[in-house]
């Protein structure tokens, strides 16, 4: 009698040992999957903070490309207003010298 209820007892223990562990196995899967789903998280932060960061780098790059085209067309402009003067003020002085001479001409 004393024997069987030993075996009960040590059946209940080897049982109460391996819900235990079942228990334990379960949080520590349930532990696993959080760890892994906020290693996730944060890849994916990582990941929007690195294009965020890309875009914007790009955005400076496209910005800073844009003011020296800018400067660049201000230039040019500058360039062919100044040559354009540059004729203008030819092209009447050659009319008035044309004009002086036709009228030196008829003067004779």
């Amino acid at each position: 009698m004393e024997l069987i209820k030993q075996i009960k007892d040590a059946e209940n223990k080897a049982k109460k040992l391996v819900e235990d562990a079942q228990r334990l196995a379960a949080k520590t899967a349930e532990d696993t999957k959080k760890e892994q789903a906020a290693q996730l998280e944060q890849a994916a932060r990582q990941r929007r903070e690195a294009i965020e960061k890309a875009k914007q780098q790009g955005l400076a790059a496209g910005r800073q490309q844009g003011q020296e085209l800018t400067k660049k067309a201000k230039q040019q402009q500058e360039m062919l207003k100044s040559s354009a003067e540059k004729y203008k003020s030819s092209a009447v002085n050659k009319i008035i010298d044309f004009l002086k001479n036709r009228a030196a001409e008829k003067t004779k």
